[in-house]
């Protein structure tokens, strides 16, 4: 076959001139090559579950709904091999957790972990430095800039935002909303609703910021959103964007749904807003672009609570920390 032919190259190469203590993967359709390859490697599997592979036909927009049925959800075989193949599997939500133990196998429970997402602090880290691509939209000193960072699927609900938006800036003259994105046709959404909610002299809409400069571009918001609303439907993921946005030590207002932004506290490093209570998310910019003092409190909060709590370095020690409670003693681990 050539997809194992292609990986077992690919790993052969990497485990040529080092002696690894166990591979770390995540889940795919593919994933069930690779394993027999580690195993003839004798190498130990710590398998990343981004989304359960059986999960796929109930994670849209119209079929969103945990199923009723267990016989309704068919659980692929390169799925089940890699579970059975994993020292550890580790997952970023209690809710595919859930999935995994209800729809795929219960006995997985023993050898899985909660991993949240996690963020890298040292890139994500207050500045005073500014994206210098803003600087052609001419903002004033007095503006509040007012940011989210999203794919702007159907769950971040662009109408509600510019609902959210037009209300926040009737009584705040001089918010200014910047939506990062990167996906073309949703930029092209974006310039029509915003033009349909009258938000077009406010907005600016960036397309594919590179990586690099995400962390200046959001530091050249006062406020960042990170706002969604599943409407009824099982609210299946964690934000990445509110750890940036908490790490970067910015005020934040984001919905209280799931554990979609499980990190902020709300009052303490940041605002937590009720799935669909665009009122709510209005006082709280509006309070937020009044009170520079609350945003710098909230802003050092969420930055302490991101360095003690959220960096990526936190999720790779748990994971050792797992692997060496199920080994004779403490080692020092080496991951392919």
């Amino acid at each position: 076959m050539v997809v194992p032919n292609f990986y077992e190259k690919k790993v052969n190469l990497l485990v040529k001139n080092t002696d690894y203590d166990f591979c770390y993967m995540r889940s795919s359709y593919n994933g069930g090559a690779i394993t027999n390859i580690l195993q003839d490697k004798n190498l130990n599997l710590v398998l990343e579950v981004n989304k359960p592979l059986s999960m796929g036909p109930f994670n849209n927009k119209d079929t969103l709904d945990w199923p009723e049925d267990r016989r309704l959800v068919k659980v692929p075989v390169a799925e089940i091999k890699q579970y059975d193949a994993a020292t550890l599997i580790t997952v970023d939500s209690t809710l595919r957790a859930n999935w995994i133990t209800e729809f795929v196998d219960s006995n997985y429970h023993e050898k899985m972990i909660v991993n949240y997402n996690g963020v890298n602090t040292k890139m994500f880290q207050p500045s005073l430095s500014k994206n210098d691509i803003l600087d052609e939209f001419m903002l004033a000193d007095d503006d509040i800039l007012v940011g989210m960072a999203s794919s702007f699927r159907w769950y971040n609900d662009i109408d509600e935002l510019c609902k959210i938006y037009s209300k926040a800036l009737a009584q705040i003259g001089n918010l200014k909303f910047l939506f990062i994105v990167g996906n073309k046709e949703k930029e092209l959404e974006l310039q029509i609703k915003t033009n349909e909610y009258s938000l077009k002299d406010s907005t600016i809409i960036l397309y594919q910021v590179p990586f690099s400069q995400m962390p200046s571009t959001l530091n050249s918001c006062d406020i960042l959103v990170s706002h969604f609303n599943f409407h009824g439907k099982w609210p299946h993921n964690c934000s990445i964007k509110h750890l940036e946005y908490l790490s970067m030590g910015k005020a934040t207002i984001a919905t209280n749904v799931g554990e979609v932004n499980f990190a902020i506290t709300d009052g303490v490093d940041g605002f937590l807003c009720e799935q669909g209570n665009i009122d709510d998310f209005v006082d709280k910019i509006v309070e937020l672009a009044k009170k520079p003092e609350l945003r710098k409190k909230l802003g050092k909060a969420a930055r302490q609570k991101a360095e003690k709590e959220l960096d990526w370095s936190l999720n790779v020690q748990n994971i050792l920390n797992h692997l060496n409670q199920n080994s004779s003693s403490s080692v020092t681990h080496k991951i392919l």
